[in-house]
């Protein structure tokens, strides 16, 4: 019986060890692939069903309530320069859809998607603000 033959095995490890290593490195430190990275509150633009443009706010936080009496909150958005460019209301709680966290649909014109860098949800009892992704 032979030992460990390296001449044989050592260019086949090699390429296994500068494949896998990176690899691994990268699966380690990406913080995995949840939508939002485990944010509570997130924005990001998305294309609807009808292939529309929209901004998808997502409220991942079951503390969140109303707290102006309504049934709905205000969404704005606001551009680079802070100016309001996207404003709506949203039917509150955000509906459930099966394997997502709450979220609403905002439509919003395709340049007004593309220059949102910042929106609210307003009218509950925790601040809700981030930048759009």
């Amino acid at each position: 019986m032979r030992g460990f033959d390296l001449k044989r095995y050592g260019p086949v490890l090699l390429i296994v060890f500068l494949v896998v290593t990176p690899l691994a490195i990268w699966a380690a430190t990406s913080g995995g692939s949840g939508e939002g990275g485990g944010k509570k509150f997130y924005v990001e633009r998305s294309v609807g069903l009808t292939g529309a443009p929209e901004l998808l706010i997502t409220v991942d936080d079951p503390e969140v309530e109303v707290t102006t009496g309504n049934d709905t909150v205000k969404v704005t958005c606001t551009d680079a320069t802070g100016k309001v460019i996207v404003e709506g209301t949203q039917p509150w709680p955000f509906p459930p859809e099966a394997g997502f966290a709450p979220h609403a649909h905002q439509p919003a014109p395709a340049d007004k998607v593309e220059q949102a860098r910042r929106c609210a949800v307003t009218g509950t009892n925790k601040k809700l603000e981030a930048d759009v992704q």
